[in-house]
């Protein structure tokens, strides 16, 4: 009675999770489309000419447009940055420019007024200038109505000497080679003056944006960021009070969570399983094929890998790699953009594998072309990958104009580089994948399993994932850098951070549900609020990456609110690694499990210090404001990307392998060294460079200004090299970890194949019956029928017994059933597994319809073997005469199972799950036909014991024509479906059927009621 309460209780809870969840989404993605719809009316405006003073036209907002478009072409944030997002070893553009700006204004006003530079004056002097400079600078003389900006005489001096100075550095002047080196850039990174002259503007204007007050307020349009005291970007009042607000906000709602945890009690313990549940079930064709998504996984594990140690090296020698030159042809940009954009790429395709792999897995078979979807799949993945990056590198190498650079290319936007062309492959892939992932789960979810409503989650987020991506199609070539911003961080932030951790959250609750470590409700309602209180934050917490991209005061305001939620969640990391731990040690099959749980504690753990602690000292807006595209970002970046999601990436990989290869040991040795390499090379990597590195950045951001803390003065400083080299040490014992999981993935999968079904050991096997282990093992009736064991008809007897009767060495029979249980193939059924239902409908619709469909074609045959080679060979009328008899009675015993005996099985099981009472067929009990049929059974398995004496084993003579041997050959084809035919029946479905009906009888509240 008290779990009857308890499940009520689930249910009703369930429903509340449920309305709170759609609340939680409909509310959220209001919010976040009014306050976009915000950003495109308030974003920095793009005037249509800027002119000068005397009303001279410096250049026009095309050619910002298309500067934009030719920074988008030489890797764009991943050469420098702009608004503080992009890479880090050169500058953030708009900061330098404003920094150098201001110093070549007050130089001129110091020459001007004292005959001396800046740095000579008296501070009274200089602080007299500094308002003159920052009343020049922060100025709004944007015109409206005219859509024109008017800048001063002196800020087009500055423009003009600006220009010639960026021209010097990403051309080929000889002068800034030590500089061009210090900042990673090639010579001729710009191959063109008019080029150079257009990305000027774009750079003008993402500068005049961060400096210039926006109408009827005091603060810039980037809230005075890029801090720099020179020009007055110092922190606003904002800053502070929404700063606040997210750190007491964080406090309350850990105090609120830890209060409600425990109140809630200890999560229910269930007994485990005596045996793994997942031996039992089947591997379909489209299962099989997961492994080689896992090769391609690891091989972009180590490509990307190797590209971060290339990426990393370039920090301390920016033209060349140990003094190859490989800038003239493999750029910083170029393995940059590759490295990050194959996280992405690997991290994802584990994932969505995992997903193929469970689909089928929950319905028990593949539907139609589901074999061929995947396989259709694979082939899109590899050409998007390798697309992508080889049109990259053509957009960085300057062979495309920008209209072919932005469609084939590189779009400049980290970690959505690829070129839209490329984007819309990618979207359509995602939407097949959710097709593969819906068509074998939507039957289940129409059956109203128990596991109805944590696979309609795992569909939501697969439909999500499929969905959100689309959000990277919404800006365009010359799209306004605060409104592509704005969709930018929908894919990045809301599609990797959001419903991939959707995902993953209830893709490890089914797995656990699958192998009986927790109940279906109970896992169910533990997604669902664990998926509402990380979305509430989640999705508006989108809004604290925009804080300093040209957005209006309320998206600061939104983004430290709810973005301070997403670590709350965070705060109990602890005890969900604890418990994973204690799960890998409940029962001793567990101990299978040992590395992919291990893997599932790893993520605990980045995620506490990865997405938690290093996420939130970056998060606050006021922290932000002077760390933001400083080291502190890859620190963050590194220990969640990989971390969490590459850690869990690994893990699921690790899950399905187990599955897969189910009777394999695994080289524990190679794993415990891939575990502990990833874990200690991240940790290194992380406390010996990122973390000393970008707090020394942030010092010198808040003393000095944010020009400052990436400048080539301070990052080639001697002890700030010396840090950059430190990160080598975690590197290569990360590399370790990196080629090891790769040893080992390509080590278990092409040393051995895919075991489908559960062996019987060879202890055991003499006391095994026949039947049995070819109910296990069908390959095992091969054997059989060579030393004339009968395992369809005679299958109760043990293997001992056959042996003794017929005289055969046990001992040899066994090591040829040994070779045959060790070498499985992938066409493996593990028909024991399937539901009566599912059995019945295969065997009707397989087996039935192969008998139908031949016997004409035999009959014809044997006919008229009969009219041309009786006379010579006598047997063959006997083996028509036979074939006729045993045609006749199967058609009669077809329609007598299609029509009495499968039709109750089938009531039998709905009714079961239906928890509704039977109805008592008019044959009284499934013994009285199952036992008639069975007769009949022996009967045709005896006529055909005769045709293959009377065929010679289906030998054809040496006479025999092509007809003789084709006849032969279809006959043994019959027997061989036959016998399984028969097998399937009389070992599995009718021994079921007669369990299941006791059952029933023995259950008074599922019992046959004669009046229904």
């Amino acid at each position: 009675m008290s779990e009857f309460i308890n499940e009520h209780i689930l249910m009703k809870r369930e429903r509340k999770l449920w309305l709170g969840f759609a609340a939680v989404i409909l509310l959220s993605f209001g919010i976040l489309g009014y306050y976009g719809f915000e950003i495109y009316q308030e974003s920095p405006p793009i005037p249509e000419k800027v002119i000068s003073a005397d009303n001279e036209v410096v250049f026009t907002g095309n050619d910002i447009k298309e500067g934009q478009n030719i920074w988008q072409s030489i890797g764009g944030q991943e050469v420098g940055s702009i608004w503080g997002h992009g890479a880090y070893v050169a500058p953030d553009w708009t900061a330098d420019w404003l920094h150098r700006e201001a110093i070549f204004i007050l130089n001129g006003y110091a020459q001007s007024d004292f005959k001396k530079n800046y740095e000579e004056i008296t501070k009274e002097q200089q602080a007299a200038l500094k308002v003159r400079l920052q009343k020049n600078l922060r100025t709004n003389t944007f015109d409206k109505e005219s859509n024109t900006l008017t800048i001063t005489e002196e800020r087009l001096a500055a423009f003009h000497y600006l220009s010639n100075y960026y021209k010097g550095l990403f051309t080929d002047n000889p002068n800034f080679d030590k500089l061009r080196s210090d900042y990673a850039i090639p010579k001729n990174t710009i191959k063109s003056e008019a080029r150079m002259q257009k990305m000027n503007a774009f750079f003008f204007w993402a500068t005049w944006a961060t400096v210039t007050e926006r109408p009827g307020e005091a603060v810039s349009y980037t809230h005075n960021w890029p801090s720099d005291k020179l020009v007055g970007n110092t922190p606003t009042t904002s800053l502070y009070t929404w700063s606040g607000v997210s750190i007491i906000l964080l406090i309350l709602c850990i105090g609120i969570l830890v209060f409600y945890h425990v109140r809630s009690g200890e999560e229910e313990n269930i007994p485990p399983p005596s045996e793994d549940p997942l031996l039992k079930q089947g591997i379909t064709p489209s299962m099989h094929l997961i492994k080689k998504y896992f090769w391609v996984v690891s091989l972009l594990m180590v490509v990307q890998m190797l590209l971060g140690i290339v990426t990393a090296h370039y920090g301390v020698e920016g033209d060349g790699f140990y003094r190859i030159p490989l800038d003239q042809i493999l750029p910083y940009s170029v393995t940059r953009t590759w490295h990050t954009q194959l996280a992405i790429f690997w991290i994802a395709t584990a994932w969505l594998a995992t997903g193929l792999y469970i689909a089928p897995a929950v319905f028990g078979k593949d539907p139609k072309f589901q074999k061929f979807g995947v396989n259709f799949l694979f082939v899109a993945l590899l050409i998007i990958v390798v697309g992508s990056m080889f049109g990259q590198w053509l957009g960085v190498m300057q062979k495309l104009d920008v209209i072919e650079n932005f469609w084939f290319g590189h779009q400049g936007y980290e970690y959505v580089d690829l070129g839209r062309f490329w984007q819309i492959f990618l979207l359509v892939g995602l939407f097949l994948w959710l097709a593969l992932m819906v068509r074998p789960l939507l039957p289940v979810i129409k059956k109203k399993t128990a596991e109805k409503n944590l696979i309609i989650m795992f569909l939501i987020s697969c439909t999500a994932i499929a969905l959100f991506y689309a959000a990277g199609l919404m800006w365009g070539r010359q799209t306004n850098l605060a409104i592509a911003e704005y969709w930018r961080w929908w894919v990045v932030h809301l599609w990797v951070e959001g419903f991939f951790e959707v995902f993953a959250t209830v893709v490890i609750a089914f797995l656990f549900v699958r192998l009986g470590l927790l109940k279906t409700k109970t896992a169910t309602a533990n997604v669902l609020f664990t998926t509402i209180i990380f979305m509430t934050g989640g999705i508006l917490g989108t809004f604290h990456h925009l804080y300093f991209s040209g957005t209006p005061t309320a998206i600061m305001a939104l983004g430290a609110t709810f973005s301070a939620l997403e670590i709350v969640p965070l705060t109990l990391i602890g005890y969900e690694a604890y418990h994973n731990y204690k799960l890998s040690k409940a029962t001793k099959w567990l101990e299978e499990y040992k590395w992919p749980i291990y893997f599932m504690v790893a993520v605990a753990f980045w995620n506490f210090l990865g997405a938690g602690i290093f996420g939130f000292i970056i998060n606050p807006p006021i922290a932000l404001y002077y760390v933001q595209g400083l080291n502190t970002t890859p620190l963050h970046g590194h220990t969640a990307l990989f971390g969490v999601y590459g850690m869990l990436g690994i893990g699921l990989m690790l899950f399905v392998l187990r599955s897969l290869y189910r009777n394999v040991s695994w080289n524990e040795k190679i794993l415990k060294i891939t575990f502990w390499s990833l874990n200690i090379g991240l940790l290194a990597m992380a406390l010996l460079s990122l973390l000393p590195i970008g707090i020394w950045q942030a010092l010198e951001s808040m003393e000095q200004g944010m020009w400052y803390a990436r400048s080539a003065e301070l990052m080639q400083h001697p002890t700030m090299v010396i840090l950059k080299w430190m990160r080598s040490i975690g590197d290569i014992i990360f590399a370790v970890g990196i080629v090891t999981t790769c040893w080992f993935v390509f080590d278990l999968t092409l040393k051995n194949k895919i075991v489908g079904l559960v062996t019987v050991r060879l202890e055991t096997q003499g006391k095994t019956q026949v039947g049995q282990l070819v109910a296990q093992n069908y390959r095992t009736a091969a054997i059989f029928s060579k030393y004339d064991i009968d395992f369809c008809c005679k299958g109760e007897k043990t293997i001992d017994e056959v042996c003794l009767k017929k005289g055969i060495d046990t001992e040899h029979l066994q090591e040829r059933l040994n070779e045959v249980l060790n070498t499985t193939d992938s066409q493996d059924i593990d028909y024991q597994s399937w539901s009566l239902y599912l059995l019945a409908n295969h065997i009707e619709n397989t087996h039935h319809q192969y008998v139908r469909r031949n016997i004409p074609t035999l009959l014809k045959y044997l006919n008229k073997l009969c009219n041309v080679h009786g006379r010579r060979h006598s047997e063959l009328y006997e083996i028509n005469d036979l074939f006729k008899e045993t045609a006749t009675h199967l058609k009669h015993h077809m329609a007598m199972e299609e029509t009495i005996l499968f039709p109750i099985v089938r009531k039998m099981t709905k009714n079961i799950e239906a928890d509704i009472n039977l109805a008592l067929p008019n044959f009284g009990n499934v013994d009285n036909p199952i036992s008639k049929m069975m007769q009949e059974h022996d009967n045709e398995g005896e006529n055909f014991k005769k045709i293959a004496t009377l065929s010679n084993n289906f030998t054809p003579p040496k006479d025999a024509c092509t007809t003789y041997k084709v006849a032969f050959s279809l006959l043994k084809e019959f027997e061989a479906d036959l016998l399984l035919h028969i097998h399937l029946e009389n070992t599995i479905l009718f021994p079921k059927a007669i369990a299941i009906e006791k059952g029933i009888v023995g259950n008074e509240n599922l019992a046959f009621n004669s009046n229904n």
